[in-house]
C-alpha cells in the first residue's frame, strides 16, 4: 500500500497502471490471513480465487515495463518481438529447474488438483517472469540512452523481486519442511521491493521523459 500511495502522490499511474493493479491485488490477497486458519476452507477458497487475478497481473506488470523499454526508442522496437521471445524460451528453460518435480498427479482429488495446478503457475511464474525482467534490465543497463532512470529502476526492482520468490519456492520445493521459514524470508524481501520501489522513483522525470519521448520520437531515437 505504501508503494501504491506513492505511486498515486508521483502521478504515474497512467504510465504503471497494470503494476498499480499488481500492488492493489496483491494488498488485497494480503487480507487473506483475516480469513483464519489457512488450513481452513474458507482461506483456500479465497486462495483459489486471488492467485489467477494475482498471476495475471504480475505477467501484465511485465508486458507494461516491457512495452515502454520497447517504445523508449524507434530502434528498441525493431528487436521487441525477438527479445521478447527468447526471454520467455530463456525462461522455460529456466523454469524446469523450479517446476513440476516434486507434485504429484496420480490420484488427486479435483480440489487438490486445482490447488497444484495453481502452485505451478506460481512457480513457474516466478522464475519466468524473474528471467524476463533480468534481459530486459540487462539490455536497459547496456544501452541505457534511450531508457529513462524509473524505468530502469523498475525493471531492476521487479527482477529483485521475482527472484526472491522464484528463489523462496525453489528452496520448498528441493528442502521439504522449509516453507514457514520461506514464507518469512519471500514476505520480509517483497516488503523490502515495494519500499524500495515507493522511495526510489520520481514521477517528475518520468512524466517528462515520457512526454518527450511522445512529441519528439526522432530526439528520443537519437539519444
Amino acid at each position: 500500500m505504501f508503494a501504491f500511495c506513492r505511486l498515486i502522490a508521483a502521478r504515474l499511474l497512467t504510465i504503471y497502471p497494470w503494476f498499480a493493479a499488481l500492488l492493489v491485488v496483491g494488498s488485497l490477497q494480503g487480507l487473506l490471513w483475516l480469513t483464519g486458519d489457512p488450513k481452513s476452507q474458507e482461506y483456500a477458497l479465497w486462495w483459489g480465487i486471488t492467485v489467477p487475478v494475482l498471476l495475471a497481473c504480475r505477467v501484465a506488470a511485465v508486458f507494461e515495463a516491457g512495452r515502454l523499454l520497447m517504445s523508449s526508442s524507434p530502434w528498441w522496437k525493431l528487436l521487441a518481438c525477438r527479445l521478447a521471445i527468447g526471454s520467455v524460451l530463456v525462461g522455460l528453460a529456466v523454469s524446469l529447474v523450479n517446476g513440476l518435480d516434486g507434485l504429484q498427479f496420480s490420484h488427486i482429488v479435483k480440489p487438490r488438483l486445482v490447488f497444484y495446478m495453481l502452485s505451478i503457475g506460481l512457480r513457474y511464474s516466478y522464475t519466468i517472469l524473474c528471467t524476463v525482467c533480468g534481459i530486459f534490465w540487462a539490455w536497459a543497463a547496456l544501452f541505457r540512452v534511450d531508457v529513462s532512470d524509473s524505468l530502469y529502476r523498475h525493471l531492476g526492482i521487479l527482477t529483485g523481486y521475482f527472484a526472491c520468490n522464484a528463489t523462496g519456492y525453489l528452496v520448498i520445493n528441493t528442502f521439504p519442511g522449509t516453507a514457514p521459514l520461506v514464507g518469512a524470508f519471500t514476505t520480509g524481501s517483497s516488503v523490502a521491493w515495494y519500499v524500495l520501489w515507493g522511495i526510489s522513483f520520481s514521477g517528475d522525470r518520468e512524466r517528462l521523459y515520457n512526454a518527450l519521448a511522445e512529441s519528439f520520437p526522432e530526439a528520443s531515437g537519437a539519444g
